[in-house]
């Protein structure tokens, strides 16, 4: 039975993996939209940190210890995300999270549902096949971690030190940028979507963005409704692609099942996910560019200056503490000399 409003208004929110960027981009919105307790929790084997938007930090063997009330857990990586799905999936206001949604966290299953359901995908290689007429070629690890090992290999060299059984290899679609679908999915139907082009990322391989910008194309509508259909997906997620300029169309990269680190740009944009997963009544913040300064230090400060100087009328936010992404973007400016 789901608890009345009043009750909603002073409930207590745990969130998972909770300084994760999307993690405290997430905990904002609810802060300053609502009377909610945020509770940060960690479990014993994460590094322990702070940050003043959480009221208490509660740590934890198993996320089995959190009270499981209706609505109250918020997964926000990829590990938290995998650990409650396999518990048999959770709720978010008014969006199911499903367990099946695993599968997508299992890249060869990811593959080869797009293969049954005529999605276009990179051709996929097995490690045996490549020659050195195959190469360039992108690698990428089997099972959805966040983040993980991941490139680009111009030759067996590059893959001297990976480990090959844990990865899949595939074509290189070699263009610049990647582009994202954030969606919201129930009983196979797309609730609401909001669709983005990175422009720049870190790591530059396939990383989180750092220059963010909003896009409107028909085609990553379609494919991204076509997939959520033929899957039957419930739940939040981020589906990916790059364009290929050979078959002058979009293929699938992956789905992210799990919150996706640019959703304060989502969400701004399309305060519909506000609504459907946190009860938040928000008016629409159009922001045409984002630059993530953070993420952004982290390619150096000299290509910080000049990215800055090139997007001037672009909003921009400061994620964590700007002193240490400072010292990190001289260190890697000095390393470069």
């Amino acid at each position: 039975m789901y608890q009345d409003k009043e009750a909603q208004q002073y409930m207590t929110y745990y969130v998972l993996q909770p300084f994760h960027e999307q993690a405290i981009a997430i905990a904002c919105f609810i802060k300053k939209n609502t009377k909610k307790r945020l509770v940060a929790v960690l479990l014993n084997t994460e590094r322990y940190s702070s940050h003043p938007i959480y009221d208490e930090i509660l740590i934890v063997n198993t996320y089995s210890q959190i009270p499981m009330d209706i609505g109250n857990i918020i997964p926000t990586g990829a590990q938290s995300t995998e650990i409650m799905l396999r518990l048999g999936g959770l709720r978010l206001n008014n969006i199911w999270m499903a367990e099946k949604n695993l599968m997508v966290f299992d890249k060869i299953s990811f593959f080869n549902h797009c293969l049954n359901n005529n999605l276009p995908i990179p051709k996929q290689f097995e490690y045996e096949e490549l020659d050195e007429f195959s190469f360039p070629i992108f690698y990428k690890q089997k099972c959805e971690k966040g983040g993980g090992v991941r490139g680009r290999a111009n030759s067996f060299n590059d893959l001297v030190n990976v480990s090959k059984d844990e990865l899949v290899f595939q074509e290189l679609i070699d263009s610049p940028g990647t582009y994202g679908v954030a969606f919201l999915a129930k009983n196979g139907g797309i609730v609401t979507s909001f669709a983005h082009y990175e422009v720049e990322s870190y790591p530059i391989s396939g990383g989180s963005a750092t220059v963010i910008k909003e896009t409107q194309n028909a085609r990553l509508e379609e494919l991204t409704k076509n997939f959520v259909k033929s899957f039957g997906y419930e739940g939040w997620g981020l589906a990916e692609y790059k364009y290929c300029p050979k078959r002058k169309d979009f293929v699938f990269m992956e789905v992210n099942a799990k919150f996706w680190a640019s959703c304060y740009f989502s969400f701004n944009n399309n305060p519909v996910f506000l609504k459907e997963l946190f009860s938040i009544e928000m008016e629409r913040e159009p922001i045409e560019i984002l630059i993530f300064i953070n993420r952004l230090l982290n390619t150096g400060l000299f290509n910080t200056i000049k990215t800055l100087l090139k997007y001037r009328k672009a909003k921009t936010i400061v994620e964590s503490s700007i002193l240490k992404s400072l010292c990190r973007a001289l260190l890697s400016d000095i390393k470069l000399r």
